[in-house]
C-alpha cells in the first residue's frame, strides 16, 4: 500500500522535476549516484520530496546536462519549496495533504462517514475530534479545529478552489450528534453549495450497492499540466496518497459514475432542506 507522504506539494514537485530530468537521459539511480557522489538511496529520497542543498542540486543538474543559464530557475524552485506554509504558524511542521490541498485548483471528493472537512462547521469539527479514539488535550483539540477552519478559506478567499463533493445520505442523518448541531451543519452545507465554485451531491440510500462503498476518497488536480493529479485515501491505519496516472484516472472515472448515481445538485439541496426541517 502506498505510504502517506509528509512532504509538501512543492517539495514533491521539485523532486518530480529532477526525476523527469534523470529519466529523459535514461539514467538509473546508481548512474546518478556515481556521478554526484552520494548514495543512490538519497537520490531516490530527493526525487520523492527530500530537498537537496544547493551544491547537491547543482551536481544533479550538471549530471542531467542542464545548462548553467537554466540554474537560476531551479534555484528559485528550490527556494519556493523551502518556504514554510501557513500551517507552520499553527505549530504544525509537516502537513503533506494540506499542502496538496493548498495548491490544488480542483478537488473531487466522495464521503461515506463524515461531513467533508472543508464543509464542517466549527461545532461539528470539534465534536468529531472530541470523539476520536486518540486522546488529545484541550489545546491540541483547539489547534486541530483551527487548522481545519483555516483550510476552509480555500473555498472563499482569493481564487476559490473548485470543489465537487458527493456525500452519502447516512452522513447527513447522523443520530449520535445533537439535533441543533446537525441542523446548523446542514444549513451550512446548503449555504456553501450555493457558491458557484462548489457542487454538492447526495448519494441516496436508494442508489443501492456501488463501487464507491469501498472507501471515501479525494482526487486533487493542479493548475499546471506538468503537475500530476493525486488520489488521497484515509484508512484505519492512517492515510495514503497515490499519483500513479492509471490509478488516478480509474478513480476519476469512478467519481464520474458516482455523480450519475447521486441526486442532482438541485435534488440534493432539496433533500438537505427536508432533513434540516426534521431536526
Amino acid at each position: 500500500m502506498p505510504r502517506r507522504s509528509e512532504h509538501t506539494f512543492r517539495e514533491r514537485q521539485f523532486g518530480r522535476e529532477l526525476r523527469r530530468l534523470r529519466k529523459a537521459l535514461k539514467l538509473n539511480l546508481k548512474d546518478v549516484s556515481k556521478a554526484v557522489g552520494f548514495d543512490h538511496r538519497k537520490v531516490s529520497r530527493i526525487e520523492r520530496g527530500q530537498l537537496p542543498n544547493y551544491h547537491e542540486m547543482v551536481s544533479m543538474l550538471v549530471t542531467y546536462r542542464v545548462g548553467e543559464s537554466e540554474w537560476p530557475g531551479y534555484t528559485t524552485m528550490l527556494e519556493r519549496a523551502r518556504e514554510r506554509g501557513w500551517w507552520c504558524a499553527y505549530g504544525v511542521d509537516r502537513q503533506g495533504f494540506v499542502s496538496l490541498e493548498n495548491e490544488a485548483c480542483l478537488v473531487y471528493e466522495f464521503d461515506l462517514g463524515l461531513v467533508p472537512e472543508l464543509l464542517q462547521t466549527e461545532a461539528y469539527a470539534r465534536a468529531i475530534f472530541a470523539r476520536s479514539r486518540h486522546e488529545s488535550t484541550p489545546e491540541q483539540l483547539d489547534l486541530a479545529v483551527a487548522v481545519r477552519l483555516r483550510r476552509q478559506q480555500r473555498l472563499t478567499v482569493g481564487k476559490p478552489l473548485r470543489y465537487h463533493v458527493i456525500i452519502d445520505e447516512s452522513v447527513l442523518t447522523e443520530p449520535r450528534l445533537a439535533p441543533a448541531l446537525m441542523r446548523a451543519q446542514l444549513r451550512h452545507i446548503t449555504r456553501m453549495a450555493a457558491l458557484p465554485t462548489i457542487t454538492v451531491q447526495v448519494m441516496p440510500r436508494a442508489a443501492g450497492p456501488h463501487d464507491g462503498r469501498t472507501s471515501s476518497f479525494t482526487v486533487l488536480e493542479f493548475a499546471d499540466d506538468e503537475d500530476v493529479d493525486v488520489l488521497y485515501v484515509e484508512h484505519v491505519g492512517g492515510a495514503a496518497d497515490v499519483d500513479n496516472e492509471a490509478t488516478v484516472r480509474s478513480i476519476k472515472a469512478l467519481f464520474g459514475d458516482l455523480t450519475k448515481l447521486a441526486l442532482s445538485p438541485d435534488a440534493s439541496a432539496r433533500m438537505i432542506e427536508r432533513l434540516t426541517a426534521r431536526l
